[in-house]
């Protein structure tokens, strides 16, 4: 389906060189756009399997610092 929308041509030349910056399409980068202010607005959620903070907890994160979990149990639950 094709959209004709009015704009500002300083925002369409802004939209159109971050597009390209992404290398991405300007369909593309439209589309994200608007499932990001979908989503802002809690009129769509995205599914726990495609957020990236669930991707994140699921492989986990390494700070590269060496820690003992016992300890850490110790402190949050007490002995």
């Amino acid at each position: 389906m094709g959209v004709n929308i009015r704009c500002d041509d300083e925002w369409v030349k802004l939209f159109r060189t971050e597009a390209k910056k992404l290398g991405i399409t300007q369909a593309e980068a439209f589309r994200s756009a608007v499932k990001a202010w979908l989503l802002r607005k809690k009129i769509i959620s995205l599914p726990l399997k495609k957020d990236p903070a669930f991707k994140l907890l699921k492989k986990g994160l390494d700070f590269g610092m060496k820690t003992d979990a016992e300890k850490i149990d110790d402190l949050i639950y007490g002995d």
